[in-house]
């Protein structure tokens, strides 16, 4: 039998039969079921739902509010009556249970919200770190779960609320922890509407992840790299370099950036050079002769525009000078359009825009609008229609430039100035740049590393956050600053775009960029603003995969001092500690096992250096450690792992890249040593790394060991591997 209510936009109903009570949210795909488990005190189970001999559930209608009652009776003498009261209100559900004693209550069940499941998230959580994630990944401190597509989440709080995402049935199981002194123990569920579009102030639509770039692009881009030299020869000899190097890397970009037909910075341009027409000196053969190029190479090309503005007076503008407002100097142009002007909306931005699509581009970067807002404030009485507000008319002109290229189009907002600019039209681009040019490592603090703790928790819902360039050429990058740059962008799934010659960058920052790339398909995981204290910043990346959950983490030394830091596990990677729980580290960028831990751990870390550790739970079996493809170590090129306990044998399925030096580091556990005869698959060669000497087969491993499996190939292809283990002189043998 079931027992059902609703109120407002809640719904919750008991089944007697299975004990579980259910909430739903109306308008909402989803619903967050829990049902009692057990009652312990001191590490005793003194009542489970099972020891009831008589369950019954009524609804009871107050002013305000429906709740549903259900009471277990008839139990054990420690327990006799156990209560559930659910009220249902317009401000969300709250759940009180009434139990006597100091009892730990566990409920257990299932919370799924919106397509998919939902993302979980934990909202106006504090600390300063940043945290990110990589498939269903859960922390213990989420306590929502978040749909992109609705913009609407349901939020639990006064629990310790434990989820874990089911595979086979595509949900989150949870297990809840109650406890106190109190009689009575509750908890409360509150759905969320609209919540970005409240909370930060902006238009809302769920990212487009149907353009050329369904993970954020990393690509070469001019202006970083060679500023005013760019020309047709340097785009495609750098074009053709990153096809040599980071092509097999799945680059996937390049990018002719605003000296296209711009000369300089003093916003008048060359003659006979404009909007429409790139300068014949640079680009003799035209933009879209450069556009087959890069895509013949395989990239998809990507091309600058300030189409509210131009250095020349073109033809158009000739044609009609009431559609320019104001001709008045800046760093990017002189003529500035009237973005209310009819023929401005009717006919020349859908001409600039189709001429970027003509030309072949599959993506573009829309500079110029913050000093456009400036230049249409300025002069508002002189607009065609004085009565629409700047911020109402730069949107049309997006909206008209949307419609023009389309949906599948990569549309990239170059702002960075503030909120106005970089979020007026987030729900219409695909990217939003969030912060100045960064060259320096002063701008890649102030431009980058704060700009990101500013905008991270739009980044992958709302739009990819692009940090700008990364430039990691010595000139302004030594090689710890070069690594931590690097590993930033990576770790936090940001678009990856490459500020340097090729020929200016060695090999070692080279690897950087191929151990660094694809950008992974990565979200936040907290809804809020961020300020960082420009001495510090943990990132936490949280991975999610069929075979298994682990963290990698980002320590970055922000100043020009040496940095000790201490991490702890349960604090400040919200992963459980405790019992007989403990942790394997692995430090990425060093190749180094740092050992096992039960909690924390620490780092010196120099000047400006950042740490990359990978953090996976002990399972007391032969485990993967670490790889060296890609910075997640792992997430990326490992399809398939598993462990025979019967055969004693791991295997994995690995995606290599040709020629790469590719190696998988594993830990076997004491008791345990690999059984070199029976690893011939793919493997070259193999070697044990945490210690010098070897492990012979009269030697005892009582301690456990890493070993470094080599693994080559001369084609980008799938590899099978497996690695067999046998006991160690009596130790772990059958």
């Amino acid at each position: 039998m079931k027992t059902y209510t609703s109120y407002r936009r809640y719904s919750a109903e008991f089944d007697d039969t299975t004990g579980v009570i259910q909430i739903r949210f109306a308008g909402y795909e989803g619903y967050f079921t829990f049902s009692l488990e057990k009652g312990i005190y001191n590490g005793k189970t003194y009542f489970t739902a099972a020891d009831y001999g008589y369950v019954q559930a009524d609804v009871q209608t107050e002013m305000d509010r429906q709740i549903l009652r259900i009471s277990y009776q008839k139990g054990p003498v420690d327990q006799e009556q156990f209560k559930f009261l659910i009220s249902l209100t317009n401000g969300g559900v709250h759940c009180r249970m009434d139990v006597m004693g100091h009892y730990k209550v566990f409920l257990k069940g299932v919370f799924s919200f919106g397509k998919g499941g939902g993302r979980p998230v934990s909202i106006d959580r504090r600390g300063m770190d940043l945290r990110s994630a990589y498939g269903p990944a859960v922390s213990l401190c989420d306590n929502a779960l978040f749909d992109v597509k609705s913009d609407a989440a349901v939020e639990i709080r006064g629990i310790d609320l434990c989820m874990k995402y089911d595979w086979d049935k595509k949900h989150f199981s949870h297990s809840i922890c109650t406890a106190g002194d109190d009689v009575q123990r509750d908890f409360t569920m509150k759905l969320h509407e609209h919540l970005f579009e409240r909370k930060f102030g902006v238009p809302y639509a769920p990212i487009n992840k149907n353009t050329c770039f369904p993970t954020p692009p990393v690509g070469w881009m001019t202006w970083y790299a060679v500023q005013f030299d760019a020309c047709e020869e340097a785009v495609l000899h750098n074009a053709r370099q990153q096809k040599e190097l980071l092509g097999p890397y799945d680059a996937n970009a390049i990018w002719v950036d605003w000296e296209w037909y711009h000369q300089n910075f003093s916003g008048q341009g060359k003659p006979g050079t404009d909007i429409f027409n790139p300068d014949p000196e640079r680009y003799p053969h035209g933009l879209a002769y450069v556009a087959d190029k890069i895509s013949e190479l395989g990239f998809t090309p990507c091309l600058w525009i300030g189409a509210t503005n131009d250095p020349n007076k073109n033809e158009f503008f000739s044609e009609n000078p009431d559609t320019v407002l104001v001709c008045k100097r800046s760093w990017c142009g002189q003529y500035f359009i009237d973005p209310t002007h009819p023929k401005i909306k009717d006919e020349y931005i859908p001409r600039v825009f189709r001429s970027i699509v003509n030309d072949g581009y599959k993506a573009l970067k829309w500079d110029c609008f913050p000093v456009s807002f400036l230049r249409t404030d300025e002069n508002h009485d002189k607009l065609f229609d004085p009565e629409v507000s700047t911020d109402e008319a730069m949107r049309e002109l997006v909206k008209i430039a949307r419609n023009v290229v389309g949906k599948d189009f990569y549309m990239l907002s170059c702002s960075g100035e503030t909120d106005r600019d970089i979020l007026f039209a987030g729900d219409i681009f695909d990217a939003a740049r969030i912060g100045g040019d960064i060259f320096r490592w002063k701008e890649f603090v102030a431009n980058g590393v704060d700009r990101v703790l500013r905008y991270y928790h739009f980044h992958n819902t709302l739009f990819y956050a692009d940090p700008d360039n990364v430039v990691i050429r010595q000139k302004y990058s030594n090689m710890d600053q070069a690594i931590s740059r690097v590993s930033m962008v990576s770790i936090l799934g940001l678009p990856l775009t490459i500020g340097d010659r090729f020929d200016d960058l060695d090999s070692q920052r080279i690897q950087l960029l191929q151990h660094s790339i694809p950008i992974l398909d990565i979200h936040p995981m907290d809804i809020r603003q961020n300020i960082g204290n420009e001495r510090l910043l943990l990132m936490n990346l949280a991975i999610a995969t069929p075979y298994e959950d682990w963290n990698v983490i980002d320590v970055l030394n922000l100043t020009e001092c040496t940095n000790h830091v201490r991490v702890s596990l349960s604090k400040d990677i919200h992963v459980e500690t405790g019992g007989d729980t403990r942790y394997l580290l692995f430090d990425y960028w060093n190749r180094k096992y740092l050992g096992e831990i039960e909690d924390t751990f620490d780092l010196e870390l120099a000047p400006y250096a950042s740490s990359v550790i990978g953090i996976r739970k002990k399972t007391g079996l032969p485990q993967l450690l670490s790889t060296t493809r890609h910075i997640s170590q792992g997430a990326l090129e490992i399809q398939h792992l598993e462990y025979d306990a019967k055969k004693r044998v791991l295997s994995g399925i690995s995606s290599v890249v040709a020629g790469d030096e590719y190696a998988l580091y594993v830990y076997v556990p004491e008791g345990l040593r690999i059984f070199h005869e029976g690893n011939y698959t793919s493997i070259f060669d193999i070697e044990r790394v945490d210690v010098v000497e070897e492990i012979g087969p009269s030697m005892q491993c009582p301690n456990g060991s890493v070993w470094k499996v080599n693994i080559r190939s001369d084609a980008n292809e799938d590899v099978p591997w497996s690695l067999a283990f046998m006991g160690c002189n009596g130790l772990g043998n059958d």
